[in-house]
């Protein structure tokens, strides 16, 4: 169902793109033409991702879903309809000199579609995200919100994935008089 209400904004798309953008100057025809070119991404992505749900293929499905999701991100960053402006470009400064063990993840583990991972080096290095889809040498992430009121989709190298540790949960002993305090 969803899909198919998603076909039919095609035209609001069009409609959006000329009123972000309605001026004939170069700098408006060029973001018109990035739009329009990711919109379009968009909605051939969508029309593998129907195609490959009516005939219940998994891996193409996947394929298409990850595809149309970084198209519609690379949309929203070209178009300036992120809510919010991330100003730190690359993090990979703040780990300059930084051994890369400072980092936690699992060295020993093969990253898979769905895992939370931890970026080991580029400009989004010690960020975390959750595997979307690995087509080697490249994989889609969902890179966490940090508190921002969005998740960026982006395409990296599948190589600087390495699974997250996933932190153990601490149990807390309660002695004696602690215990005898709660119960009274």
């Amino acid at each position: 169902v969803y899909l198919y209400t998603f076909a039919e904004q095609e035209n609001a798309f069009a409609t959006l793109i000329e009123q972000l953008f309605p001026n004939k100057d170069e700098l408006d025809t060029a973001a018109r033409e990035a739009l329009s070119f990711e919109a379009k991404s968009m909605f051939l992505r969508l029309d593998d991702l129907r195609e490959a749900a009516k005939d219940r293929a998994f891996k193409p499905a996947q394929s298409a879903y990850s595809k149309l999701l970084l198209s519609y991100d690379r949309f929203l960053k070209a178009g300036g309809l992120y809510p919010t402006y991330d100003p730190i470009t690359s993090t990979a400064v703040f780990f300059k000199g930084t051994p890369l063990e400072t980092l936690r993840f699992d060295i020993k583990s093969k990253v898979q579609v769905l895992d939370q991972v931890v970026l080991t080096s580029g400009p989004d290095m010690g960020k975390t995200a959750t595997v979307i889809n690995i087509e080697e040498p490249n994989a889609v992430i969902k890179l966490d919100s940090d508190g921002k009121a969005y998740q960026e989709v982006k395409l990296v190298k599948y190589n600087i994935l390495a699974k997250a540790e996933q932190s153990k949960p601490t149990s807390k002993k309660i002695n004696k008089s602690q215990q005898s305090s709660s119960n009274s």
